[in-house]
């Protein structure tokens, strides 16, 4: 009877939450942050509502401007049942008045006189006129004399659209967040974990939206769908991954499981943030081109682009383009520029998501605490410089470490094994060969931490330095295969060129560069790391060296060595940060483990590694916003 009343009670315990997350909290959060619209559409920025007939942005002699067509349409979404007001500047053009014919859903509400010079005009929009889910708000002009194109309708400077009054929020907005809080609840109870943690988690995502609905009601609400569909094929992974686990009768640890809504977080940020209509490609398509073109068989046309490095001055870069070959038999899928540019951008964030529960099976199988690895794999996703390379397309440097960690990760397990088969001999050959191909800069990172990592084994005490010394020699192998198979023919045109630009007396440098992200060293440890963390370092690799020299001190000391190397020779010639993100995995690894010390201190340790940890990602998240949003992406906002 005691078993079916604790059954009986966690049921119902369940069944209180799942309403109260998912049914009662949303619309009460939303009615709380809930304020009146001030819409003011975006002069500087892509649209971030869709839009019809209106031009890229352009600048005259009052700023930035955009052409309205002769039809063009705005189409709003969640405008509460109120009257509103629209205001938009206007420069009319030519030499006569001209009749401008404003409408919304179809029903005529305005005829405005536009003068030929400049005209602010206001419009009242009652509540009748409006619906519950998309409102179209069209203008129809005559053509702009003497081009008489359809395309010269009217010059916008600005664009606003103001709530006068207290209404509704549409019941669209609120299904849409119900049906979030739902696939989020549904997907942590996947996952196992504590029923005041899947709470926790989804109170906290449902309050993150409805601020953002208070902050910027119609970008949010285009965003919910792209939501949805992502925590649905998140959730999906948890229930199968967990599906799995019964099945083979097997355990997983609760600090995995966190770390998975981690990582869950993380792949949704990157997917929804760089589909977001006002999310600026840079590289994004460029990639995308360039996987059709070698799919075409034009790798020599793709070749000769991505070896001109303006960055660096250099046309003869040895740019491999093995990251491209995985991704090539997609094009018989997705043959758009569009089309392959979406599904790069969800494969990649798939690949970098994964990173987080690399490092975490690093460190429990080199024989460290579960919640070491969940503070390491957190950190990767709560430093900024995660998002680094998502802000300008470089899928080849994300794909990059993601191996070199998949890399240590095996290596870490063929270094504890006493003989090694051939077999073993040619998997780490091959897996440093790929390290060293999958992007430029790794010739010289891989073998600096790897060459260090087995020398400082080496010497440690006999037991590794069988295992360094075969490591070294197979990644002496695998450089041999590197230079016989692509960097060869590199080497000296590469040198000379690299000389030249030393030479130079006015050369791209970090203080010269014309990039925001680019900047001096201080400004590098703050918008990558907040400096904070890297205080940590020294006690992490401390924690490490307390238990005895290990294969895993081994590679954080190469790391090391290569991070004080970067940030010297970055002074010199501007490394473009790609030291940092390299030694990503590393400064998450250490720092993870200086807070799994920190939290053994009772208490007021859990606190203090649990605020960091958190602030870290709050920091993290707020900056890929500012870039998807606003298009911040100094090192001041990174």
């Amino acid at each position: 009877m005691s078993v079916y009343r604790r059954a009986r009670n966690l049921m119902s315990q369940q069944l209180l939450s799942f309403l109260l997350c998912c049914l009662v909290l949303p619309p009460v959060l939303v009615t709380l942050f809930t304020n009146e619209l001030h819409y003011r559409f975006p002069f500087d920025l892509p649209p971030d509502v869709s839009v019809y007939g209106i031009g890229p942005v352009e600048s005259g002699e009052k700023g930035l401007f955009r052409w309205f067509a002769v039809r063009s349409g705005i189409r709003l979404q969640a405008l509460s049942d109120a009257d509103h007001l629209l205001f938009f500047e206007v420069h009319g053009g030519g030499i006569e008045d001209r009749r401008l014919d404003i409408s919304v859903n179809n029903v005529h509400i305005a005829q405005k006189s536009l003068r030929p010079g400049w005209n602010r005009m206001f419009l009242l929009i009652p509540a009748m006129f409006l619906r519950s889910d998309a409102n179209e708000l069209v203008f129809e002009i005559e053509p702009l004399p003497p081009y008489n194109e359809t395309k010269f309708g009217m010059a916008v400077t600005k664009l606003e659209i103001v709530q006068l009054a207290q209404g509704a929020m549409p019941k669209e907005v609120y299904l849409w967040l119900l049906l979030i809080a739902v696939t989020v609840y549904l997907g942590v109870s996947a996952l196992r974990l504590p029923l005041f943690e899947r709470i926790c988690i989804s109170v906290g995502v449902t309050v993150a939206l409805s601020y953002a609905l208070s902050v910027a009601r119609l970008p949010t609400v285009q965003l919910f769908p792209s939501i949805v569909l992502t925590s649905l094929f998140v959730s999906g992974c948890w229930g199968v991954w967990q599906a799995g686990l019964r099945f083979w009768r097997q355990h997983s640890s609760m600090w995995l499981a966190r770390l998975s809504v981690v990582a869950g977080v993380l792949f949704v940020c990157h997917v929804v943030g760089m589909n977001a209509s006002l999310f600026i490609d840079i590289d994004h398509r460029a990639r995308a081109n360039h996987v059709l073109l070698i799919a075409s068989g034009q790798s020599d046309i793709v070749q000769s682009r991505l070896s001109n490095q303006y960055e660096w001055g250099i046309d003869v870069i040895p740019y491999s383009l093995v990251s491209y070959y995985p991704f090539v038999p997609l094009a018989a899928i997705f043959p758009s520029t569009e089309q392959m540019t979406i599904a790069l951008k969800l494969l990649v964030s798939v690949i970098n998501a994964s990173t987080p529960l690399l490092l975490y099976l690093l460190l429990v199988r080199s024989g460290y605490t579960p919640r070491a690895g969940f503070f390491a794999g957190t950190l990767f996703a709560g430093f900024p410089v995660t998002h680094l390379y998502f802000h300008d397309g470089s899928y080849p440097t994300i794909i990059g470490v993601w191996w070199v960690v998949l890399t240590l990760l095996i290596m870490n397990e063929v270094v504890r094994h006493e003989r090694w088969s051939w077999l073993t001999v040619s998997l780490i050959i091959g897996m440093l060969l790929v390290a060293m191909l999958i992007y430029v800069t790794h010739m010289a990172f891989v073998p600096l931490v790897v060459g260090l990592a087995s020398l400082f084994a080496w010497c440690a005490r006999a037991e590794l330095a069988v295992a360094g010394s075969r490591v070294l020699a197979a990644l002496g192998i695998s450089i041999v295969l590197a230079l016989a198979l692509y960097y060869g023919h590199y080497v000296l045109p590469t040198l000379i060129a690299l000389a030249a630009r030393l030479a130079e007396s006015d050369r791209l440098g970090h203080d010269r560069l014309p990039s925001p992200l680019v900047g001096s060293l201080f400004a590098q440890m703050w918008g990558h790391t907040r400096v904070l963390p890297l205080v940590l370092v020294p006690l992490g690799m401390a924690g490490l060296v307390q238990r005895g020299w290990t294969w895993t001190a081994s590679v954080m000391a190469g790391y090391l060595v290569l991070l004080v190397l970067g940030m010297l020779i970055d002074h010199q010639f501007s490394l473009w940060n790609k030291h940092w993100y390299f030694s990503l995995p590393a400064l998450a690894i250490l720092v993870g483990v200086a807070l799994d010390q920190i939290a053994e201190y009772h208490t007021a340790g859990k606190v203090v590694a649990g605020a960091l940890v958190s602030y870290l990602l709050v920091e993290s998240t707020v900056a890929w916003l500012l870039r998807v949003f606003l298009y911040q992406w100094s090192l001041q906002t990174l």
